[in-house]
Formats: structure tokens, C-alpha cells, sequence
């Protein structure tokens, strides 16, 4: 299956529950159980990408449970295990004006307010406390996504400015 166009990545396939092939799924979005609502869902396996038959989804107390059509045990659904899913861009929902999924923050060129580079944004943390972007350029920064410290975000151009101080 070629790649899915515009994929972003919402969960990731956990380890193997049971005995009769089902498996945890950890979702990454805001509410958690949202994943479920998103259909169908991608991985990628090596360079290869397949859709993933979903048979069914459950939740059990703190867990989301899937089965995987053709995977009956334990062993056989380990393969999964690590695998992100995925699903295409247009599955999700519209934005209100001004906010931005964290995929589309990846990658973004990042400067200072005085115009210094500090490289690009590689991944988002979630804390607890606020969320951080992990930006590497010649040396690896920590910001946080807070709106006293990003002051624009231009898409179109594919860069952030930062309040920040680049020697911290």
C-alpha cells in the first residue's frame, strides 16, 4: 500500500493483552478515546505501509483494547507492538482560527525575536504542566509552546518566532 497522503500520527500500538489477540492501543489525542472515532487507521512496518483492519475496540478501566482482523493470538499481534498509527489529515477536525495540531509545528523553522536561528521544531513533549518543543539546531533547546514565548506561527512560511533566549 503506498503511503497515505498527509498522515499524521494519533496513537501508538502497545503490547499484546490476553491471550486471544487483543492489544493496547495508546492513543494521542486530546481526549483519548477520540482515536476510535478515526477510521481507517495506518502503519508503517519497515518502508511498507498497511491499513490496519480494526475487528473491534474496547475499553477496559484506563486501557483501549483492539483486535486486529486475522491476529487471534498473542503472539501473532506482538508484530504490531511499537507500530504508530496513523490517519490522513482530512479525518480530523477543523480548527478554531489561530490553533494548530503539533504535526503541523514539526519542522517548523525556529528564530529568536531578534531574527537568530535556532533551528527546527522535531517533536512536542506533553509535561503535565505545559507542553514543550523539542527544537534542534546546532544545539538542542527545550521551549516551551507557551503564548508569552511563541509570538507568531506562519505555516505558509514554515516558521516560528520565539521570545527566547538561545544561550539558555
Amino acid at each position: 500500500m503506498n503511503q497515505p497522503d498527509h498522515k499524521v500520527v494519533v496513537g501508538r500500538i502497545g503490547a499484546a493483552h490476553g491471550v486471544r489477540g487483543e492489544i493496547k492501543v495508546n492513543s494521542f489525542t486530546e481526549q483519548k478515546t477520540a482515536i476510535l472515532d478515526y477510521r481507517p487507521w495506518y502503519i508503517r512496518q519497515g518502508k511498507e505501509w498497511q491499513e490496519v483492519a480494526v475487528r473491534s475496540t474496547r475499553i477496559a478501566g484506563n486501557d483501549i483494547l483492539m483486535r486486529i482482523e486475522g491476529c487471534n493470538d498473542r503472539d501473532v499481534v506482538k508484530r504490531y507492538t511499537n507500530c504508530d498509527i496513523y490517519v490522513t489529515r482530512d479525518q480530523l477536525p477543523e480548527l478554531d482560527e489561530g490553533d494548530v495540531y503539533w504535526t503541523d509545528l514539526e519542522g517548523l523553522n525556529v528564530v529568536t525575536v531578534e531574527g537568530q536561528p535556532l533551528g527546527t521544531v522535531s517533536s512536542m513533549l506533553e509535561t503535565g504542566a505545559n507542553d514543550v518543543m523539542v527544537i534542534n539546531g546546532e544545539s538542542e533547546h527545550l521551549i516551551p509552546y507557551l503564548d508569552h514565548v511563541v509570538i507568531k506561527i506562519d505555516l505558509k512560511a514554515q516558521q516560528m518566532i520565539v521570545d527566547w533566549d538561545p544561550e539558555y
